[in-house]
């Protein structure tokens, strides 16, 4: 159908073929009670007669209200999965809103101790330094010519022109 992906379907046929899933109680279940209402009917000479016709349609009843109460419980374990992850989910936002509100409790509380450290005004920026002697040797160097600077970009690339293929040009055909 695919809610379950293929490995998950090949343990669960493993699990059933193995007898250990609900399906496959079912199933053996059935099949005894089959055996058991063959046995019994065959012991009283009844086996050609219609009680066995009966007692196979009671059991197929038998298993399919088998069948209905293990899918019935598997609806109420997930629905109960469903409401036990809404829980934990609304819990952890309940938390995680607690948490923003006392963070920002917090820091309006600091702001209102030192309205100083936290103000809105700019600080004053650094005096800029000078370069190192490295850099201003290299600089230097450049400017003198001493180090090519060919190969690297001194100014902007002048665009390039395109031609328009959707400009319409009429052609003379004579």
């Amino acid at each position: 159908m695919g809610e379950i992906n293929p490995e998950t379907g090949g343990l669960a046929n493993q699990y059933t073929q193995a007898g250990n899933s609900v399906l496959a109680q079912l199933n053996r279940a059935h099949d005894q009670a089959l055996k058991q209402l063959s046995s019994s009917l065959a012991a009283r000479g009844a086996l050609e007669s219609g009680a066995t016709g009966v007692g196979v349609g009671q059991e197929n009843q038998n298993l399919q209200q088998g069948m209905s109460n293990a899918y019935e419980q598997l609806l109420n374990n997930l629905l109960g999965f469903q409401n036990d992850y809404a829980t934990a989910a609304g819990g952890a936002r309940s938390n995680l809103e607690n948490s923003l509100s006392s963070a920002y409790d917090r820091a309006v509380q600091m702001a209102e101790q030192n309205p100083g450290l936290y103000s809105s005004t700019p600080s004053p920026m650094a005096t800029p330094t000078a370069p190192s002697a490295a850099v201003s040797n290299l600089v230097s160097r450049v400017q003198s010519g001493s180090i090519p600077t060919r190969g690297f970009v001194t100014s902007k690339p002048k665009p390039k022109v395109v031609a328009d293929p959707y400009a319409y040009t009429r052609t003379s055909y004579r």
